[in-house]
């Protein structure tokens, strides 16, 4: 699978770079590296489930703090400016709380609460 994996990347890569024709460092952000690190780490390692609901998360995270600061922009026009600086911290904050609060991601919290849901009647 890791093989097949590998493979099904390296041609996408090779198709991404003869389509673009020139690749620079700049093609690739240290935040995106970053923020695929953060969605398993907030998802669950080691579970599919994990890579969704981090996924799922941290988009839900980034959308709603653009739907709070955009019709602030009126009237605070250097919040606007400093929006980048707020995703990451935002980003950080839901890093560090997931890692102390919850470590083993989203994936675990949905195995528990469905598990219970399992069991409900008889909690043996």
């Amino acid at each position: 699978a890791f093989f097949v994996a590998g493979v099904m990347g390296g041609i996408a890569g090779a198709f991404w770079v003869s389509n673009t024709a020139a690749l620079s460092p700049e093609h690739f952000p240290w935040f995106w590296s970053l923020w695929l690190v953060g969605v398993i780490l907030i998802g669950g390692v080691g579970s599919i489930h994990g890579a969704i609901f981090g996924s799922a998360f941290m988009v839900l995270i980034m959308e709603a703090l653009q739907m709070a600061v955009l019709p602030m922009a009126d009237y605070y026009p250097k919040l606007l400016i400093d929006f980048a600086f707020l995703k990451e911290s935002a980003f950080g904050l839901a890093i560090c709380a997931f890692l102390i609060y919850e470590p083993n991601g989203l994936a675990y919290r949905w195995w528990q609460v469905k598990n219970y849901f399992n069991l409900w009647p008889f909690s043996y």
